[in-house]
């Protein structure tokens, strides 16, 4: 194999390129150089080769961090933050009955502990549901289809690399508050909430919240049930006693 300088690079018009793989004292030994067998790059056009070695650059910048963070011996192993103190104690939400957030595990090993401590259910996949799904207490709901509640697991998908989950804790006005792992120094995001359109946004960089994860063991599903239940039970009674009122206006004028 032909050796190449391993601070001094062929210029382009002379055709000699090497690819650094193993560097050596001196010298590296080269994928792309004047031989038989890969002069197919050589013959590529100047633009065509800046397109090859900018997509092996990418595709470098990519995988890496998926290996690494993949190559964990728990769900804990890789974080952006050191030491396994606790964050939030789990008697601070859901009515003291959430767990302990500790900021330097992954997301989503908080979701997962939280929903196997509660007998809510066993997620294994957090990502791979495009569409309204059902497995057992557990179901998917797309973004813009349902309504969240303290409890359901918020799903950020569409990033190059990673996703992302979070908790939801509360849903207030136009925000939604949940509890996270491996994002933020307080373990807390707030996320936007569009109430008329069932949109939440506020992902991070360039993900988007795809939908949530709930369960029917869920306690505050069935409370959310029986509000809705409630407040359409009302609606119906005040829109009889409006028809009732008008029939009776009626009656009295004739």
């Amino acid at each position: 194999m032909p050796e190449c300088p391993i601070l001094k690079v062929r210029s382009i018009a002379q055709r000699k390129w090497c690819f650094y793989v193993v560097p050596i004292p001196g010298t590296v030994e080269g994928m792309f150089t004047q031989t038989e067998d890969t002069n197919w790059f050589n013959k590529m056009s100047r633009g065509m080769r800046f397109a090859l070695i900018a997509t092996m650059l990418s595709l470098v910048a990519v995988i890496t961090p998926a290996i690494l963070q993949t190559n964990g011996s728990s769900a804990e192993a890789v974080s952006h933050f050191s030491g396994g103190g606790v964050t939030v104690k789990g008697k601070k939400w859901l009515d003291g009955k959430g767990v302990n957030v500790i900021r330097s595990r992954q997301c989503t090993e908080l979701a997962s502990r939280l929903y196997r401590t509660r007998g809510w259910g066993h997620i294994t996949n957090f990502y791979g549901m495009k569409h309204n799904r059902k497995s057992g207490a557990l179901m998917y709901k797309r973004n813009g289809s349902y309504v969240p509640v303290p409890g359901d697991v918020l799903v950020e998908k569409g990033g190059s690399s990673y996703n992302h989950v979070a908790v939801v804790y509360r849903v207030k006005g136009n925000k939604i508050y949940t509890y996270e792992q491996n994002a933020t120094a307080n373990g807390k995001h707030v996320y936007g909430w569009n109430k008329k359109k069932k949109k939440a946004t506020g992902a991070y960089r360039n993900r988007h919240v795809g939908g949530f994860i709930t369960s029917t063991k869920n306690p505050y599903n069935a409370v959310a049930k029986q509000k809705a239940a409630a407040k359409a039970k009302a609606a119906a009674k005040k829109a009889a006693a409006k028809k009732a009122a008008a029939a009776a206006k009626k009656a009295t004028a004739a």
